[in-house]
C-alpha cells in the first residue's frame, strides 16, 4: 500500500474545492469590474462648465479628451488640470459629485495686460500677453497709449503663442516699468526692447523717449524721475529724451 496515497487524496480534494471558489471569485471580480468601468451607472450624468468668456464648452471638452480614457465618472481627473493646447486657459479646476455623478469644471481665462509684437513692422505679428508675459491670443496692433504695447527690435527673436516673452528675472523688472504710474502718465504708447543690452525705450505721444535698463531694479530711477517732473521749473515740452539707464542717475536733454 502506498503510504503517500492519503495525502494525495487530501490534496486532490482541496484542489477540487478551490477550483469552484476561484471561478466564483473571477465571476464576482469580473462583474464588479464591468459594473465599475462599463456600466451606464457610472457614466457622467451632468457636466457643468463655468467661467467661459471667449472659449466654448465644446472647446473645453475637446481639450480634455487627451486626459480622459472614457466618459466614466470614476476615470475623470479631479483638482487642477493643465490644458496645454489652450493658452487662453489660465486655470482649470474639476470637482466631482459622487451622489449625482456630476462633473463641475471651473475655467479661468487669462486676462490681457497688453500686446506684444514682433519685428520688423512690415511683417509684424502681435499677441495679447498676461501678467506673466505669456502670449495667449492673436491681437491687432493697438494704437494710442491706452493699451500697453511691447515691441521687439530685432528679427531673430522668436516669440510665439503659448510662450513667455521674458524670463522671470527680466519680467519682474519690465513689469515694474510698464505698471509705473509716472511712465503711464507720460503717455507712453510703446516699449521697444533691446534684448542684447537688456534695455527698454519707452516712446511717448509727445515725441520724447525714456531710456530704461533691465539690468537692475528700475524703481529707484523711476522715483527720481517722479521727483524731477514734480519740480515747478521742469518743462517736459522742451525734453527730447530722459535717460534712466545708469543706476541712481538720471540724465535728460
Amino acid at each position: 500500500m502506498d503510504p503517500y496515497l492519503p495525502n494525495r487524496k487530501r490534496k486532490l480534494k482541496k484542489t477540487r474545492l478551490l477550483i469552484p471558489l476561484f471561478i466564483l471569485i473571477v465571476i464576482i471580480g469580473g462583474g464588479l469590474a464591468y459594473w465599475l468601468f462599463f456600466s451606464s451607472f457610472w457614466q457622467v450624468q451632468v457636466l457643468e462648465i463655468k467661467g467661459l468668456k471667449k472659449l466654448t464648452e465644446e472647446q473645453i471638452t475637446d481639450g480634455l479628451k487627451e486626459k480622459l480614457i472614457s466618459n466614466n465618472f470614476l476615470l475623470w481627473p479631479e483638482g487642477e488640470v493643465v490644458v496645454s493646447n489652450f493658452p487662453l486657459v489660465a486655470n482649470l479646476q474639476i470637482e466631482k459629485s459622487f451622489f449625482d455623478r456630476k462633473i463641475s469644471i471651473e475655467v479661468q481665462e487669462r486676462e490681457a495686460l497688453g500686446v506684444w509684437c514682433t519685428y520688423p513692422a512690415d511683417s509684424q505679428e502681435c499677441w495679447w500677453f498676461d501678467n506673466r508675459s505669456l502670449l495667449f491670443e492673436k491681437s491687432p496692433k493697438p494704437e494710442g497709449s491706452l493699451i500697453i504695447l511691447i515691441e521687439e527690435n530685432e528679427e531673430k527673436v522668436e516669440i510665439k503663442i503659448g510662450k513667455r516673452g521674458f524670463s522671470d528675472k527680466l519680467w519682474s523688472k519690465m513689469k515694474k516699468i510698464i505698471s509705473s504710474d509716472i511712465v503711464r502718465d507720460l503717455s507712453v504708447y510703446k516699449f521697444v526692447i533691446d534684448r542684447q543690452k537688456e534695455e527698454v525705450v519707452a516712446e511717448t505721444v509727445s515725441g520724447f523717449k525714456i531710456y530704461l535698463s533691465l539690468r537692475f531694479d528700475p524703481v529707484i530711477n523711476i522715483k527720481a524721475l517722479e521727483k524731477l517732473i514734480a519740480k515747478d521749473d521742469f518743462d517736459l515740452e522742451n525734453i527730447s529724451y530722459l535717460d534712466l539707464r545708469v543706476k541712481n542717475r538720471l540724465y535728460y536733454k
